[in-house]
């Protein structure tokens, strides 16, 4: 993603950190092709199955065989699985999505701010804000929803050089940053989020990001470790999700915190700035196809980690991208293409077990990296195609 988008996040919620500050003051705790039909013969007859065959030069013959995922209530994890990020605090918004495709959903993700004032502020105002009425925080929907917040692994740093993000993991895992760690911990377990899913130290494989880990992954995977045994010791119930990007995440395997320390491997997915030819008349990919092929590498690596390791894969974020002021260019836009294949993608990964799919939430949200939102009118034929396939009852 772009340097652009990744500033942006934090600052969009200073906004919102200054409203509930007030508040919050008096208040104490706080993301194809059809596939081929395998048979095995039992005892007597034959059972088929949808399957995927892939490739595997220690397989037999060089390729290997996987039963799809069976379908719940006729529908397979893409569907069952799915999510959104609807914007910072944005319940009714989260509700419209839902509205839009016509079923209720299980997972919502946001993000805290990266200053202690704003990730306790923003966390406390995704969660536990009474201050509307009827309350709008996500506190109203602890019945029915998985919450994943995304946390920081630095706190009140912003230098991105080798040294800098080091000296900023080994301050975190040195406590500094314990007590505000510990506020967040306990806001998700009062709202009635006990069992959330923490992304710590999302994107860690980039440079943009003070927490990032190429050239310090020690001090990254010490930091990580260090938070995932505090908020812990507020809930064992939390999971925690190790959060890369395509093209970047399986040169920074160095940096994976450990199987004790990691429930979830997660990859964010947007269809843009793939290295394939861009139509300025369609505003998306000449050959969507082949942009396409140069993210499917990047999960199948992340699928196969996942089963290497016993983990559920996510999409924390994943998204079509569209050309807005400050991304004119390089987005692959209105794509059906995109959009069928991260379905198909999702409903080929194992029916559980490691490499299955935990959840995927879509970023609905615009942003310097490009439009995204599926329930607007930027994307009309991709966004048919999106309620028809992860839509319906």
């Amino acid at each position: 993603m772009s340097l652009t988008r990744k500033i942006q996040k934090p600052k969009s919620l200073m906004i919102f950190v200054v409203i509930f500050a007030a508040i919050g003051t008096s208040i104490l705790i706080f993301v194809h092709a059809s596939s081929p039909t395998a048979s095995f013969e039992p005892e007597s007859g034959t059972i088929k199955s949808p399957a995927i065959v892939g490739s595997d030069p220690l397989a037999s013959n060089g390729i290997y065989l996987q039963f799809k995922k069976a379908s719940i209530n006729g529908h397979g994890a893409a569907y069952n699985q799915l999510g959104f990020y609807p914007g910072f605090a944005n319940v009714n918004g989260y509700t419209a999505l839902e509205a839009f495709i016509g079923h209720q959903t299980k997972y919502v993700v946001q993000f805290g701010g990266g200053d202690v004032q704003s990730l306790e502020g923003s966390v406390w105002g995704q969660l536990i804000n009474q201050a509307a009425t009827p309350p709008t925080a996500f506190q109203t929907l602890n019945k029915r929803l998985t919450f994943i917040e995304t946390v920081p692994l630095t706190l009140n740093t912003t230098g991105t050089s080798t040294g800098e993000r080091a000296a900023a993991l080994q301050a975190t895992t040195s406590g500094a940053n314990d007590s505000s760690y510990n506020v967040v911990a306990n806001y998700l377990k009062t709202a009635g989020y006990p069992n959330a899913i923490v992304r710590i130290g999302w994107e860690f494989d980039g440079t943009w990001y003070p927490w990032a880990a190429p050239g310090a992954e020690p001090q990254y995977v010490q930091a990580f470790q260090h938070v995932v045994r505090l908020f812990r010791s507020v809930s064992p119930n939390f999971r925690f999700d190790w959060n890369g990007d395509p093209n970047l995440m399986p040169t920074e395997a160095a940096a994976y915190p450990g199987d004790s320390y990691v429930d979830i491997i997660g990859m964010d997915v947007y269809d843009k700035d793939a290295p394939v030819a861009w139509n300025s008349s369609t505003q998306t990919w000449s050959n969507p196809t082949a942009a396409w092929n140069t993210i499917l590498p990047s999960l199948q690596w992340q699928r196969n980690f996942a089963i290497s390791h016993s983990k559920q894969i996510s999409y924390p974020e994943w998204a079509l991208s569209g050309v807005n002021s400050s991304k004119p260019s390089n987005v692959g836009g209105d794509s059906v293409t995109f959009i069928q294949n991260m379905h198909d993608w999702m409903d080929s990964l194992p029916a559980s077990g490691g490499g299955s799919l935990a959840y995927a939430t879509y970023f609905n949200e615009d942003a310097g990296d490009g439009n995204h939102r599926i329930n607007a009118n930027f994307f009309p034929n991709a966004s048919t195609r999106f309620k028809s396939i992860f839509g319906g009852p």
